[in-house]
Formats: C-alpha cells, sequence, structure tokens
C-alpha cells in the first residue's frame, strides 16, 4: 500500500526513508528523555531514602535524650520527695515538742507563786 500525499500523488521512497529517519530519531530523542527521566526518579527517590534515614536517626536520638531526661527528673522528683518527707517528719517532731512545750508552761503557770 503506497503512502499519498495531499495532492494525492504517491510518496517516494525518499520520502519515506526521510519518515523512516524521523521517527528513529523520534524514539530515540524519547528514549534518552525517559532514561534521563528515570535516572532523576532514582536520584530522587534515594534522595528520599537518606533523609528518612537521617530523620530517623534523629528520633531514635531525641528518644535517648527524651529518656534520660525523664530519669533525671524521676530522680529529681524521687530526691524531692524524699526531702518533702523528712521536712514533713521534722514539722510533725517540731509540732509535738511545741504541744508538750506549752503544757509545761502551762503547768508551771498555774502553780502558785
Amino acid at each position: 500500500m503506497a503512502m499519498e500525499d495531499a495532492a494525492g500523488a504517491p510518496a517516494t521512497q525518499a520520502e519515506l526513508n526521510v519518515m523512516q529517519n524521523d521517527l528513529t530519531l523520534l524514539r530515540t530523542e524519547l528514549r534518552a528523555g525517559f532514561e534521563l527521566l528515570l535516572s532523576e526518579v532514582k536520584n530522587t527517590k534515594h534522595d528520599l531514602a537518606m533523609e528518612i534515614i537521617k530523620t530517623n536517626a534523629r528520633i531514635d536520638g531525641f528518644q535517648d535524650q527524651i529518656s534520660a531526661m525523664s530519669s533525671t527528673m524521676l530522680g529529681r522528683i524521687d530526691g524531692f520527695m524524699a526531702n518533702v518527707g523528712k521536712t514533713d517528719r521534722a514539722q510533725v517532731i517540731a509540732d509535738w515538742r511545741m504541744t508538750e512545750l506549752e503544757k509545761r508552761v502551762a503547768a508551771i503557770e498555774s502553780r502558785p507563786s
């Protein structure tokens, strides 16, 4: 089946060869563009994977820091509560002593002079 141009004349072998060369060139350009695009996608994928790995490493570091801070804070809270317990015990003892002194003073004041 012969190709015909707009005027209705059949295409010559030279015209067919030019079209064949144009199609081959177009395929080559498309293939090169596709290869370049594929390479860029692979590079982007690699870059994203590296950023994810870095982000995960930072998150792990933060978890370690938070764990260390939590341990430190719990230790300080325990120390504070121990001091509160000591202070509370000392206050109970001071209150008891004050009550005993008030009893003694009341007993001394109630004696006839």
